[in-house]
């Protein structure tokens, strides 16, 4: 009993060392948890931060959609044509029917159902065919002997306005959205006014010349075309040669098949014209096109919506025009040269050196979104710095149009249907309910073909199966979210990779503390252990090991 207090006290040291022990690591335990939260709490506010930013962005470009579409029933009357341009000012409408403009609202018919935001869109649609086939008592369209309709066409009575003529392409326009329509209502009576307006004209007369793939732009009163108003592949009368090729496809010797096979079944006899290196499509090479002259068929023409090789040459035409924008001095969200009301001559095509006023298009930017999602990010700077925003004056709903950059105070007075039109196909191919296969799969309207060749006028080695198109469309939405997700770090100005930094210097903050809570109690043991030493005395250690090796 002569060590026992010794014992005791050795032996509470002990307990008391381990006892700080547990609590230094059940204190570092805490420490790490309370830090844990923290950073918890602070990535929770960036991220709460970001999805409040993106719903606000989200409300913006669902407000701009939803306003477009608005525009579009005011284009429209009693008796379901649509008229060429609405006032952006108080005042009275003047402009007549535009017979293109009226296939674009069949087309925002069938968006507006889709989106829920009319739900008497299918008899509208109807009113519109019955009345374009002369079924609406007191209105028959003018037209020519072989079918063409007058460009511009009287409200009430359907009878020619404006002098206008018998226009080609302004009635494929038509044509092409009633077949939309056709397609996706799926509804008996509403096809028979289609096939009716489809069956009643021939495409193949606009069909000037298989050597040049010239086309008239102008059918006469005898239902000839007029040899002074010819244009050349490529433009937008694509949308003719489509036409005039499915409506003789079963007829191979036909100039109608010969010419589509020689010209637009692919681009590569198709005029060109480089832009600083990127070469683009145009129907002159002493001039460069409109960008809407190759979105008015990527919307309408299914062969834009499954052909790689038209696709590389839009994806050109946006970048050809971004750069001339900003060669010319604008913000990297001001560009697009498209149709439209301007300044100095009341209406302009503008293009890549041909627009004079600088001015900014921003339904050729919303049309472009499929190719260039970060024209989505353009709109919402436009949007956010007032650029190019109006009020309609009928509701003062906000919507996104034309300004100049030359003539900042510049306003524009009207709004034009078909060149709008863009704006409204851009937002629906962005849009989660639709989407750009609502597209794909509305403007595939035609019968496949006995052959080798199917409803687009497609190689059939150029068809892809379901799954790959899914599989294809999987990796373009994974890369389209990893793209977004470099330009957020790049617009943040490195906010992102501060926040890193901060949780590193975090987590070297707890293991520092961490050390020197624990040094603390094995410290303690350690010297525990030595005042044991001393205690027994060397010699009394030195039996115990001698005893212990005998044993063993």
């Amino acid at each position: 009993m002569k060590y026992l207090k010794r014992i005791i006290s050795i032996i509470l040291l002990i307990i008391l060392s381990t006892s700080n022990l547990l609590a230094a690591y059940a204190d570092a335990s805490e420490i790490e948890t309370q830090i844990s939260i923290e950073e918890q709490s602070e990535t929770n506010d960036i991220s709460n931060e970001t999805e409040k930013q993106m719903s606000d962005e989200d409300e913006i470009i669902n407000m701009l959609f939803e306003n477009c579409y608005d525009v579009f029933t005011q284009y429209r009357n009693e008796v379901g044509i649509y008229r060429d341009s609405i006032l952006l000012f108080d005042g009275t409408p003047y402009h007549p029917s535009s017979i293109a403009a009226t296939g674009i609202g069949l087309m925002s018919l069938t968006i507006a159902d889709k989106k829920s935001w009319n739900d008497n869109a299918l008899e509208d649609a109807r009113l519109t065919l019955r009345t374009m086939t002369g079924h609406t008592e007191g209105f028959n369209p003018d037209v020519s002997p072989n079918g063409f309709i007058r460009h511009f066409i009287d409200l009430e009575t359907g009878e020619q306005a404006w002098d206008s003529e018998y226009s080609t392409i302004d009635t494929a326009i038509l044509v092409t959205g009633a077949l939309f329509a056709k397609k996706y209502f799926n509804d008996p009576e509403l096809s028979i006014y289609v096939d009716e307006l489809f069956n009643s004209i021939d495409f193949q007369d606009a069909l000037a010349s298989l050597d040049t793939g010239g086309m008239y732009m102008i059918m006469d009163a005898d239902g000839k075309g007029n040899p002074n108003a010819i244009t050349l592949p490529y433009n937008e009368y694509i949308i003719v040669a489509w036409l005039a090729y499915n409506q003789h496809i079963d007829e191979p010797d036909s100039l109608a098949v010969k010419m589509w096979n020689k010209w637009f079944k692919t681009p590569e006899n198709i005029l060109k014209k480089d832009y600083q290196g990127i070469p683009l499509l145009t129907d002159n090479v002493n001039r460069f096109l409109p960008s809407f002259t190759l979105l008015f068929p990527y919307y309408m023409v299914n062969v834009f919506s499954s052909s790689a090789d038209y696709e590389q040459y839009i994806e050109n035409a946006y970048m050809a025009d971004q750069l001339w924008s900003a060669n010319t001095g604008g913000q990297s969200y001001e560009w697009g040269n498209g149709a439209g009301n301007n300044k100095s001559t009341g209406y302009h095509a503008d293009a890549i050196n041909d627009n004079e006023e600088l001015t900014v298009s921003p339904h050729i930017i919303a049309g472009f979104i499929p190719i260039n999602p970060s024209g989505r990010d353009d709109l919402l700077a436009l949007y956010k710095n007032n650029k190019g925003v109006y009020a309609l004056p009928s509701n003062d709903k906000e919507i996104l149009w034309r300004y100049s950059r030359k003539y900042p105070d510049w306003e524009s007075d009207s709004i034009q249907a078909i060149d709008y039109s863009t704006f409204l196909f851009g937002l629906a191919a962005q849009d989660k309910d639709l989407g750009m296969n609502f597209f794909k799969d509305n403007n595939n309207f035609f019968k496949a073909p006995d052959g080798n060749v199917d409803e687009r006028g497609n190689n059939e080695n150029d068809k892809k199966s379901e799954k790959d198109k899914e599989s294809e469309k999987g990796k373009e939405s994974e890369n389209g979210k990893k793209s977004e997700n470099d330009k957020k770090s790049v617009s943040n100005n490195g906010k992102e990779d501060d926040n890193a930094g901060k949780h590193k210097t975090s987590s070297v903050s707890v293991q520092t503390g961490d050390t020197t809570n624990i040094m603390i109690p094995i410290t303690l043991l350690l010297l525990s252990a030595c005042f044991a030493i001393i205690l027994f005395g060397r010699k009394r250690i030195s039996l115990c090991i001698c005893e212990f090796r005998r044993k063993n």
